[in-house]
């Protein structure tokens, strides 16, 4: 389409030229000569009115073609916003001319098996037309370092003591002690920490309301706090204690599997050694209901490379930080591991107890390491010295001991 600038322009100046053709001779002698003057100006402004219009299609033209080019460009020209999570290489999919904004983060806004929930998976992998596949890394994107502030000390250290004055069996003491603080620390850090402290004691109270409305009330808060990734991973490794003891397997493992994003993303510590651990166990007792025999060996060597991998975070805790839990990780691990290789666990519906037939003598072998490690890292809590009798009863079992093996459980009632 011609601007209708233009338009106006060749309006105006035909307009002229007509006027200018228009004007009448101020000399009768001389009107040949202005015939002859008025013959040439009409013409000329015709050539010129015609040169315009060519002018004019011309531009419209150029500015049309430019046009679509440019919306070409556009719709090729495609922006692919992919977040990443954890340590692996990124493939997405792009097309030309396209532009990748790559935002490796810990935030999250997730969504469990219940109110309050927090996880939710992603697939950051995004397709276009022409489907190429687009290395963008060439390496590994690393963990986010976990604050070392003073406040983090003081709220690791707090949670770690009440956790362990809970575990000991002085619920009364730990609860008191937990609200007497909660009003003089009043930072957003040490209040989401004191709250998860509560939700321990509440879970080993048997109180789960209580404890779902504490872990509702740290989702409140954990926006002003900020170590919110290692919060949130708490966040997610008490919910799932609660899941297990009220026997909620299934939901246990689908809120730990989720949560485990956060793992990959965070330097390695005692709260996802934690996390690690529950996973293990749900995934424990999800094959000690599997009958396919191929399917349960797969649960199982996860569930074992699982308790491996939370040894190893507890390990890597802050030095001087968590002592209890550094050190009770690894026992809670070991036994584990012997209840695992041993095949000896009740099942989700308390019908059947070590479905595995068949334990070979290498996994009996590592079984009487695993007891022998929790040995010699002593049993801190009752939960612990609990597994441990258990593990013992088990291996009795398994070694065709049936007395040894019933007065041992008979201690760990």
């Amino acid at each position: 389409k011609i601007s209708q600038s233009t338009v106006r322009f060749v309006r105006t100046l035909g307009t002229m030229l007509d006027q200018c053709a228009a004007v009448p001779p101020q000399n009768h002698q001389t009107r040949p000569w202005a015939e002859s003057w008025q013959l040439v100006v009409l013409q000329t402004s015709i050539v010129g009115l015609l040169a315009l219009i060519v002018l004019a299609v011309k531009v419209a033209s150029l500015l049309l073609q430019e046009r679509e080019e440019a919306t070409a460009y556009t719709v090729a020209k495609t922006i692919n916003i992919t977040n990443v999570y954890g340590d692996d290489n990124i493939i997405t999919s792009t097309g030309s001319n396209s532009t990748v904004n790559i935002s490796p983060t810990s935030s999250h806004t997730p969504s469990t098996d219940s109110v309050h929930g927090m996880g939710e998976k992603n697939n950051p992998t995004l397709y276009t037309e022409d489907r190429t596949i687009v290395p963008l890394v060439s390496k590994p994107i690393g963990r986010s370092p976990r604050l070392n502030t003073n406040i983090q000390v003081s709220c690791r250290n707090l949670l770690d003591t009440l956790a362990q004055l809970s575990a000991d069996g002085e619920i009364a003491k730990c609860e008191i002690i937990t609200e007497e603080l909660r009003k003089t620390k009043t930072d957003p850090d040490s209040q989401v920490t004191l709250r998860h402290a509560a939700t321990i004691n509440a879970i080993n109270a048997g109180d789960f309301g209580k404890a779902y409305r504490l872990l509702g009330e740290v989702e409140v808060l954990l926006d002003d706090t900020e170590n919110q990734a290692e919060h949130r991973l708490a966040w997610f490794q008490h919910r799932s204690v609660a899941k297990m003891w009220e026997g909620k397997y299934a939901a246990g493992v689908h809120l730990t599997e989720e949560a485990l994003f956060l793992v990959e993303t965070l330097t390695p510590g005692c709260i996802s050694a934690w996390l690690l651990i529950n996973h293990a166990l749900f995934v424990t007792k999800i094959a000690a209901d599997e009958d396919n025999a191929s399917e349960r060996r797969s649960l199982m060597t996860k569930a074992e490379k699982f308790y491996q991998q939370a040894v190893l975070h507890a390990r890597q805790e802050y030095e001087g930080q968590m002592p209890h839990f550094r050190s009770r990780v690894p026992q809670f691990a070991y036994a584990g591991l012997a209840m695992l290789y041993l095949g000896c666990w009740e099942s989700a519906d308390s019908s059947r107890l070590g479905i595995c037939t068949d334990v070979s003598p290498q996994d009996i072998k590592k079984a009487k390491s695993m007891i022998a490690a929790v040995e010699k890292e002593g049993t801190e809590c009752n939960v612990i010295k609990f597994l441990l009798m258990m593990a013992k009863a088990c291996l009795q079992y398994r070694l065709g001991n049936h007395h040894e093996g019933c007065e041992l459980a008979r201690q760990a009632r």
